[in-house]
């Protein structure tokens, strides 16, 4: 892949405030002198210049002019310290290189052809919105749960309109605690827009107030009042939404038949509980929260059977405690979650939410292919929900598409770019396709935003490097961190220290007592796969145990299943054991495989269409 800058090919001269920019002479030129730029430096400029006043990642930014490169970040630092100080040199009016804290650059200036620019900066051929959390105003001061249904709602029906791009929940909300400068959010989410509002809750009445504003300079576009009675929110999240639309004169998609946000449900009850519900599990993780989130939502349903997003929001629920709760078998919770979505789906069949949640109950109960086929209607339903396009590119990567899983998860992230499991899913399809600096940095990242469990993608990168030492601090520094919660007790502690040193010290007692450990868990009759003993298993070279437990470990196998496709030892042992056809047979892979193309390294045997089992990875990949 070239980089941004390619000496072989012509680059057109173009305006930078009132310096002349000439890529290929390197040359930056205005009244006030001319700099001779490096080749890198030059491509740094190019491409910040391509989106004026918008965000370019740092990992982005290096691999857009230092693609496949092993350098270190450092260097992209270097280049940005010469730019400032070259534009400072020659530009009269002011130029700069913004740093936006723990993301990236933006460039602040106006770029136009060779004439001199005369205006405003290049605006971005599709307009762009993010939804800030809205700020709780009430007497009481405990509404700010119901400030957040309203704005996330108002997100969920901007999503439809075409030709809006709008930066997804995750991202717009992590600015609620922070000061807020316009102008730093914007180059964060990449928006032109940003919508803030606020919420006033009194008996049963409401009033928001929400106000338009453009990134670049905080200019008013609109602010509005609206005024409305609880229990017609629907018809308020509907006139927000319309009036956005309006001001960015957008038309409705003709299936949209007029309405931007749904009627949820019949009864504000039920609305306000699920409000209640997810706004709790969200915040804290346990026993006890999740039990009380739940029995809201139950009550929910209750009162409206119909509730549809009530359903979706119990799948959501259980799907996520299973990573954290002790007290209920992983089948409990799935068979709930299932049954969630079932109703959902008898309710709403062509909603996208409930396609991609069946899409999800499919593929954990092994029908890789529906569950591929529906979440791939997901997204022709609803391609600029980021939430989906996350799912779609989780699945190809699941399916060892790397190419097409990078694509759907950077897509993802364009519109949710602070989203920290999707950087940590993205850093996995890197380390799978040996890109370790790219998968090094999206790790930080992740880790940066929150996922602390990205830490073992920056386990195994140590390992790749040939350091066990770093691999085992990273591994031991996950369990300090996370591990104990996940576990239930700090008691886990000496297992993962005996773990490190079988897997990446190589010793041979250790590895023995661990699998004598992991056959004493396996036997028990309560027993279901984990975290670590699913880990444990697969780097033991525990094959046959691992295609076992592999059915009943539902969300568990989610990371696992993008993992199995490294470059590492246990992955390859794993593709390449000869009953790794029949378990792909048995788990709907070969099927997806057999309609959608075959990933890299495996294909049909000669003469077969690979059914049956007749397909085959190469043994040779790789050292063993």
């Amino acid at each position: 892949m070239a980089g941004v800058f390619d000496s072989s090919r012509a680059h057109k001269t173009f305006q930078l405030n009132d310096a002349k920019v000439e890529p290929d002479a390197l040359r930056l030129t205005s009244q006030r002198g001319q700099m001779v730029l490096e080749p890198k430096v030059m491509a740094v400029l190019l491409a910040l210049s391509e989106r004026p006043g918008g965000l370019w990642r740092r990992d982005e930014l290096f691999e857009r002019v230092w693609p496949g490169s092993p350098s270190g970040e450092e260097v992209l630092t270097r280049a940005v310290s010469l730019l400032r100080k070259a534009l400072l040199a020659v530009c009269e009016k002011d130029v700069a290189v913004v740093t936006v804290p723990t993301l990236g650059y933006r460039l602040e200036a106006n770029v136009g052809s060779e004439a001199p620019a005369t205006g405003t900066a290049v605006q971005a051929a599709t307009p762009s919105v993010a939804v800030l959390a809205f700020t709780d105003l009430s007497d009481t001061g405990d509404q700010a749960y119901f400030a957040d249904g309203i704005a996330e709602e108002i997100i969920n029906a901007l999503v439809h309109i075409e030709g809006l791009k709008v930066a997804g929940r995750t991202s717009s909300f992590i600015f609620r605690e922070q000061t807020r400068d316009i102008r730093a959010i914007g180059a964060a989410l990449n928006v032109e827009f940003v919508l803030e509002g606020s919420v006033r809750k009194h008996g049963t009445r409401v009033r928001v107030t929400t106000q338009l504003i453009r990134s670049a300079d905080g200019f008013h576009q609109w602010s509005e009042t609206f005024d409305s009675q609880l229990t017609d929110i629907f018809d308020l999240q509907d006139r927000i939404a319309q009036v956005v639309a309006r001001e960015f004169h957008l038309l409705l998609h003709p299936s949209d038949q007029g309405r931007l946000a749904p009627r949820l449900t019949i009864s504000f009850e039920a609305y306000d509980l699920l409000l209640r519900a997810r706004a709790s599990y969200r915040l804290k993780q346990d026993e006890a929260t999740f039990d009380r989130a739940e029995a809201m939502l139950r009550e929910a349903v209750g009162i409206d059977p119909d509730f549809v997003m009530a359903w979706i929001e119990i799948a959501t629920l259980n799907n996520f405690a299973s990573a954290y709760r002790q007290d209920r078998s992983l089948k409990s919770m799935f068979d709930a979650s299932k049954t969630a979505v079932e109703r959902a789906m008898e309710i709403a069949p062509a909603a996208p939410e409930t396609i991609i949640w069946s899409a999800n109950i499919r593929y954990f109960e092994g029908d890789a292919l529906t569950a591929f086929r529906m979440a791939k209607t997901a997204l022709q339903l609803a391609p600029q929900n980021s939430g989906i396009l996350f799912s779609v590119g989780h699945y190809a990567a699941c399916f060892g598409y790397h190419e097409e899983a990078a694509r759907l998860l950077e897509g993802a992230l364009d519109l949710d770019p602070l989203d920290a499991f999707a950087w940590h899913t993205l850093a996995l399809v890197r380390q799978n396709m040996q890109q370790y600096e790219a998968a090094e940095r999206h790790a930080r990242h992740a880790i940066k935003l929150g996922d602390q469990l990205a830490r073992e993608v920056l386990t195994w990168n140590a390992f790749a490097r040939g350091d066990p030492y770093e691999a085992e601090r990273q591994h031991l520094k996950l369990f300090d961190e996370i591990g104990a919660q996940l576990e239930g007790g700090s008691q886990g502690r000496p297992i993962w220290e005996m773990f490190a040193r079988a897997v990446f010290h190589d010793s041979q007692p250790d590895g023995d007592m661990m699998r004598q450990v992991l056959a004493m868990q396996m036997g028990a009759r309560d027993f279901e796969p984990s975290p670590s003993t699913f880990t444990a298993v697969a780097n033991l070279g525990m094959v046959e145990e691992l295609m076992a437990q592999w059915g009943d470990a539902y969300a568990i196998k989610s990371v696992a299943s993008v993992a199995m496709w490294g470059d590492f030892s246990w992955a390859r042992s794993f593709r390449t054991h000869p009953g790794f056809p029949d378990f792909a047979e048995s788990r709907g892979l070969a099927a997806v495989w057999r309609e959608f193309g075959w990933p890299a390294g495996c294909a049909a045997l000669p003469g077969t269409d690979g059914t049956d089992g007749r397909f085959r990875f190469d043994h040779d990949e790789g050292e063993p």
